[in-house]
């Protein structure tokens, strides 16, 4: 790594500026570059390079090596960890660290916590096994590692002179203004130093070969040493007929400044010719030859070319139409839109994103839209090297994105040389609706669905709604509206009897319109299994998968039916497979901890839970889990946290509070037991969407069983999802009451 460096004058910088601006055109914005590029390398007067273990940070650039070779992170990922450092052993509160890595911005900060992740992963442990980046939960992070601070600096001075003490005994250097240096060995270590500060080591310098160049050097043995500039002597300029024993000023040597200047010019006007000429030359040339395609790849979220009136839900639609697209074959793996959707940002490194998904080729692809037009902009790209394998721009009427969206699709496919079966390809140039309109509220829809909120999802109901008043016969927005009503029940946000009547009607309608729709078969299994009919439930779960064998929602739907029936380790590996096609997405990572933590697996649902709020931290889904899973290891202080904090962030649903009543009841808390009962009644009488199963369970534990089972056979018949329920062992005490053993005998439970 080679550090440029050039020492002109600011005042011959801004006196070319106006001789060679008043030309206008190429040349006045060349010396424009030129001077912007000789006023900043002007400054430099610090460089500042962190070391901790065999890490090392180059701060002004923004990179990181680990033993020499340098570890490819994004430049913000590295601000993060700066800023750790610079705060190393105090806690840094998640709003210090947005301040200091986006100040003056506002981000997402699933952004910040997508970083730590990476940090996180990218570091390791140290020796002592704890972490470099530790997350001290509701305070904030702290780095632990001993950091060692080495400063490198270059003088801003005519005569600037440095020695290589580990490549020169001694060296006497005469620079002279417009010299040009490199700056090298940035990978050597000190012979000793100090906690947070190391003795100075300055880099050599090393001057550009050149016939005309003006600089001697004179080299001594001895002790390395950083050698004062010596006095020097220069000859009387030329043209002023006045001899001198004194160095001239820069003021008395135009000529001098200006050639320096015109070198500095001649050099930049080089190698901005060559930029864009290699810019053109990639741009045009045709994709890259490769032995092995891809064959798991991420479709990013779509990117504004301008910030300005950016269309945040096209960005995404357009990303989700491909996965869609594409994602259904079994020559390659596309991971889902709840993978990528964090990869949204304006400012992302797409190769650095792809690393951290850990696929063979990204997607990375930007849009505009003006009036009735949109120009898109495709770069598929090989995340090893980073070489383009396709480019190609779009620039079309706004009205014909579908066709669009198509073409890309096909051209992908055809780039990655997938050998794609009959089925396949017609599944490729499938259209699921030719109405622009319809695909943009279904864009809508999705976009808010997978938040997971009360609101988010009544938003999304709405808007499939919408999509299918604009096309009837859209069948993807009927499957995808019913597992928007599911979420909205299993969530605790919706009455399970009123939801299953829409769900049914929504199944029913999309597989009368597409019988090959994995989707519909998936909701069909749902509805199979609160009917009594796990086989059909488990067929049809299995015909959605091998419809679409990397659905992460059929294996995910598939585990929570296994994990019912008492089938743990098939669950688990369900489980598995679903993170394994979406990984990354805080919701899979926090349903997969449920079903370790019914497996028996309670310390690896503990850190499935955890890592799911590391992605989200105001997932609510993730404190039930993870509060559930400190529940099983009888943590109750810490599953009491995390259940309020569930409860907080998800107002509406009564699953946090029931979870928060279990704990107490466990801790034998009668006082508390008999609060959250009333509430639950008071949430039922307001809303009716505390299932009553849940209601019995309280006044079970609480001795009164005529009242809980009187509560059971009115959950039986209301089909409030009472059959999933019985098998916990809480009921143990009721079991050998006729009228339980009744419940069981209806559901196909008594076996």
């Amino acid at each position: 790594m080679r550090l440029i460096i050039f020492d002109p004058s600011a005042s011959v910088t801004s006196r070319s500026h106006r001789q060679y601006g008043e030309n206008g055109g190429l040349s006045s914005k060349l010396t424009l570059v030129v001077s912007e590029f000789i006023l900043r390398m002007s400054k430099v007067i610090e460089h500042k390079v962190y070391e901790f273990d065999d890490f090392r940070i180059d701060v002004d650039h923004l990179m990181l090596s680990h033993q020499g070779s340098e570890i490819p992170l994004v430049p913000k990922a590295v601000e993060t960890l700066v800023a750790l450092i610079e705060h190393r052993g105090k806690i840094v509160s998640k709003d210090e660290l947005l301040d200091a890595v986006w100040p003056d911005t506002v981000v997402e900060e699933s952004n910040l916590f997508l970083y730590l992740s990476v940090l996180r992963k990218t570091l390791g442990t140290q020796k002592n096994g704890s972490p470099y980046v530790e997350t001290l939960r509701r305070r904030g992070y702290r780095f632990n590692g001993e950091v060692h601070l080495v400063r490198q600096e270059v003088e801003n001075q005519l005569d600037a002179i440095a020695v290589d003490s580990f490549e020169q005994s001694r060296a006497k250097t005469i620079a002279k203004p417009g010299q040009i240096y490199f700056v090298k060995d940035w990978n050597r270590k000190t012979e000793s130093r100090e906690t947070s500060y190391a003795s100075s080591a300055v880099p050599a310098l090393e001057p550009v070969e050149s016939p005309n160049s003006l600089m001697t050097a004179e080299n001594e043995s001895g002790p390395a040493e950083l050698s004062p500039a010596p006095e020097i002597t220069e000859r009387p300029l030329e043209d002023s007929g006045v001899a001198s024993a004194e160095p001239p000023t820069k003021a008395e040597h135009p000529k001098r400044f200006r050639t320096s200047y015109l070198i500095a010019a001649s050099l930049a006007a080089i190698l901005l010719s060559v930029v864009v000429a290699g810019s053109y030359y990639w741009r045009s040339r045709p994709a890259t030859a490769t032995n092995a395609s891809p064959r798991v790849i991420a479709i990013l979220p779509f990117r504004p070319l301008v910030d300005e009136n950016r269309d945040e839900i096209l960005e995404f639609g357009m990303a989700d139409t491909l996965i869609t697209r594409l994602g259904n074959n079994s020559a390659i793996r596309v991971l889902p839109l709840s993978s990528v959707r964090t990869f949204n940002g304006s400012d992302r490194d797409a190769i650095n994103a792809g690393k951290v998904l850990d696929v063979e080729a990204v997607l990375d692809s930007s849009l505009q839209r003006s009036g009735d037009r949109i120009l898109v902009n495709v770069n598929l790209r090989r995340v090893a090297d980073g070489t383009t394998i396709w480019v190609e721009s779009f620039n079309e009427k706004f009205a014909d994105r579908l066709i669009v969206q198509e073409a890309i699709a096909t051209r992908i496919a055809s780039a990655l040389a997938l050998n794609l079966t009959s089925e396949e390809r017609t599944r490729l140039q499938k259209r699921y609706t030719s109405n622009p309109e319809a695909q943009d509220y279904y864009n809508r829809a999705r976009y808010n669905e997978l938040k997971i909120t009360e609101e988010a999802l009544r938003q999304a109901i709405g808007f499939y709604e919408q999509a299918i008043k604009a096309d009837p016969n859209y069948a993807l927005a009927y499957a995808h509206m019913a597992t928007a009503y599911r979420s909205l029940a299993h969530a605790g946000f919706a009455r399970l009897k009123e939801v299953l009547a829409q769900v049914e009607w929504l199944v029913r309608k999309a597989l009368e319109i597409d019988e090959s729709l994995g989707e519909g078969y998936f909701m069909l299994a749902w509805l199979d299994n609160l009917n009594g009919d796990p086989a059909s439930a488990e067929t049809n779960y299995k015909r959605a998968i091998k419809l679409n064998p990397k659905d992460f929602q059929a294996h995910r739907g598939y585990a929570g039916f296994l994990s019912n029936m008492k089938r743990h380790e098939e669950a688990v590996a369900e489980a598995r497979q679903a993170s394994e096609l979406s990984p990354m997405t805080p919701i899979v990572l926090a349903l997969e901890s449920q079903i370790l933590r019914n497996a028996g697996k309670v310390d690896e649902a503990v850190l499935k839970a955890k890592n799911a709020l590391e992605f989200e931290p105001n997932l609510w889904v993730g404190h039930l889990h993870l509060g559930a899973a400190y529940h099983r290891q009888k943590r109750y202080a810490e599953a009491i946290v995390e259940l309020q904090k569930a409860k907080e962030l998800a107002p509406g649903s009564y699953v946090p509070l029931s979870s928060l009543g279990r704990v107490y009841a466990e801790m034998g808390d009668k006082e508390r037991v008999i609060a959250i009962l009333k509430e639950l009644e008071q949430q039922q009488a307001k809303k009716g969407h505390v299932p009553l199963h849940s209601i019995a369970w309280f006044y079970h534990w609480l001795g009164q069983n005529r009242k809980a089972l009187d509560l059971l056979e009115r959950s039986l018949e209301e089909r409030d999802g009472l059959r999933a329920n019985l098998t916990d062992k809480g009921w143990d005490n009721l079991r050998s009451e006729p009228r339980f053993q009744n419940i069981l005998r209806q559901l196909n439970l008594d076996k």
